[in-house]
């Protein structure tokens, strides 16, 4: 049976490797993938090198079946572990995620139409990072300026930096920097989990973005809901890399304390299983979302009912409808530049997506991966 698509992708997020090894479309086009040989030049073994060689396949093919069953039993125990510390904890997940206090205020305060430099520049200060991040980000393209004799402007003041930057570039910068801090950092041995995500996150944050105008949404707004759609995503991968090492230590310790040598082998042979993350993201990503944009304390901006509905699977409003839309675009892109599906499937799926055929020529020519400042020179 085909794995669903968003199955698919989930395991794409953590291993590009596994996509294909659960992927058809990329396994018929490849069919040696994951079929190393191991007959090579056998025909020149000696009869006990043959024989030898047999013993060494035939102990190889038993540990990896022990592996595999003491990796099922292990992930299902560490899901039942992280479902617990996401549904036991609501309020502390927006601690797991990495986001500050004042990030809430912030965002509401560059969404308002009074918001001032006078007003912004006190909430700005209390987020520890700020300052050091803007200062940086100013004094480097495409923000920094240069004097009449074409001689770089070093900007040192968080007042200047706002002005060279604007308000209407921070809207979107700024969410864009606390949900980079949500990203998940030690992900071993899936290093490139983070960089999919962001590509993801940005994607889709994008893409609704230049839509919101279609169906008379504040463009800003749905920035940055396209890109906290994912926070939940980044949460649940914290946690399920951080219990795995802790549980993981916990068996091999308890396997060598007892002088269990063959558990004790086959457990150091356990790896994260993407599939397990697969399944914990999409059990709780939306509503680990949804609880942390609680805890982020917006007062203005209609954000905690927009999460509601995600949470929900309510797609009858635009907002959520779109976001969810341009989720799967992304995907499929993402997907379909891999080899992870065909390009009949892409464009079948593509067409069944709510958009016109303006829409999607339009995206289509979007640079999706990169945010698009207005240049205020």
């Amino acid at each position: 049976m085909p794995i669903p698509q968003q199955a698919l992708f989930e395991q794409f997020v953590a291993s590009l490797d596994h996509a294909r090894t659960v992927s058809p479309f990329f396994k018929a086009q490849h069919p040696e993938f994951g079929n190393e040989s191991t007959a090579t030049k056998k025909d020149f073994f000696l009869d006990v090198d043959k024989q030898a060689h047999q013993l060494r396949e035939q102990h190889n093919t038993q540990h990896a079946q022990v592996v595999q069953a003491r990796s099922a039993k292990f992930h299902h125990l560490l899901k039942q572990i992280v479902t617990q510390q996401i549904t036991d904890n609501p309020n502390q997940l927006i601690h797991i995620a990495n986001i500050d206090d004042f990030a809430g205020p912030c965002m509401d305060m560059l969404a308002k139409p009074a918001c001032s430099n006078s007003l912004f520049e006190p909430l700005a200060m209390e987020i520890p990072w700020f300052f050091d991040q803007i200062i940086k980000i100013v004094n480097a393209k495409p923000f920094h300026k240069t004097d009449k004799n074409n001689n770089p402007i070093k900007v040192d003041t968080l007042k200047t930096a706002i002005n060279f930057i604007g308000f209407e570039n921070l809207q979107m910068l700024l969410p864009a920097l606390i949900f980079k801090r949500t990203l998940p950092q030690i992900t071993d041995p899936y290093p490139e989990i983070k960089h999919r995500i962001w590509e993801l996150s940005v994607g889709t944050a994008n893409c609704a973005k230049f839509l919101a105008p279609d169906y008379k949404l504040n463009p800003a707004f749905m920035f940055m809901a396209g890109m906290f759609n994912y926070v939940g995503k980044n949460t649940v991968t914290r946690i399920f890399f951080k219990q795995f090492d802790i549980l993981h230590k916990e068996q091999m310790q308890s396997a060598e304390k007892a002088l269990m040598k063959d558990e004790f082998e086959s457990l150091r042979d356990v790896t994260p299983e993407p599939a397990a993350l697969a399944e914990l993201v999409a059990l709780h990503a939306s509503q680990v979302s949804h609880a942390i944009i609680k805890e982020m304390t917006f007062n203005y901006l209609p954000i905690h009912t927009l999460f509601n509905q995600l949470a929900q699977a309510d797609y009858t409003q635009h907002a959520p409808q779109l976001i969810k839309s341009c989720e799967r675009y992304v995907q499929i892109r993402m997907l379909l530049k891999q080899h992870l599906i065909s390009a009949d499937t892409a464009k079948a799926q593509l067409l069944q997506l709510p958009f016109s055929g303006k829409q999607l020529t339009g995206l289509n020519k979007l640079a999706i991966k990169q945010l698009q400042f207005v240049d205020l020179s």
